[in-house]
């Protein structure tokens, strides 16, 4: 049997959270309930935050998702730079800097989640809630929020990705000594 996977979890939340909102929001007349955009922007913020909340909860466990996703066997070399650390007797250091990765991935969220609400307002603010087409704006208006979403959010998100592996390197490079090259697995 397989497990299901905190992500497929949260992914399944989000769509029941989106379908589940959309029925509350329209009303039998065709119309919307006023604050539709308010209430969509929070559904849209919320699941980056409970991401985010699980990223820094997740480093006081033994499933860091900094560990899952940046800072894995798959791309750096981890034993070689554990076994550095333990030879320059810098565990507090390390771990020091493990945690400020932690963070900056977890901020990496929070910015999604203002980004999501943010977009959310823009698209669905000015929607006429009365209109007797308000189902079909208000659907129209979240495709908008969803494909602008993918350009608007996942750009800066990635760069902010990028930076935060950059300072991770810079931080691990320091303490260690070692370079880039060695730290990183080959392609």
């Amino acid at each position: 049997t397989r497990k299901p996977n905190f992500f497929s979890l949260l992914g399944f939340v989000s769509v029941l959270l989106t379908g589940g909102l959309t029925i509350f929001l329209w009303n039998k007349d065709g119309t919307i309930k006023p604050h539709a955009d308010v209430l969509f922007g929070l559904k849209e913020a919320s699941i980056p935050l409970v991401l985010a909340l699980a990223v820094i909860g997740s480093h006081f466990t033994g499933s860091s998702l900094l560990r899952a996703f940046l800072y894995s066997d798959s791309i750096f070399n981890v034993p070689e730079i554990e076994k550095r650390v333990e030879e320059l007797n810098a565990s507090e250091f390390y771990q020091k800097i493990l945690f400020e990765a932690t963070l900056l991935f977890a901020a990496s969220f929070v910015l999604s989640a203002a980004m999501n609400f943010g977009l959310a307002m823009y698209f669905l603010g000015d929607l006429d809630y009365t209109a007797a087409n308000a189902k079909e704006l208000y659907n129209e208006r979240i495709a908008k929020v969803t494909g602008w979403g993918f350009v608007v959010i996942g750009v800066p998100i990635l760069i902010f990705l990028f930076f935060t592996l950059q300072r991770l390197l810079k931080g691990l490079g320091k303490l260690t000594g070692l370079k880039d090259d060695e730290m990183m697995l080959p392609r």
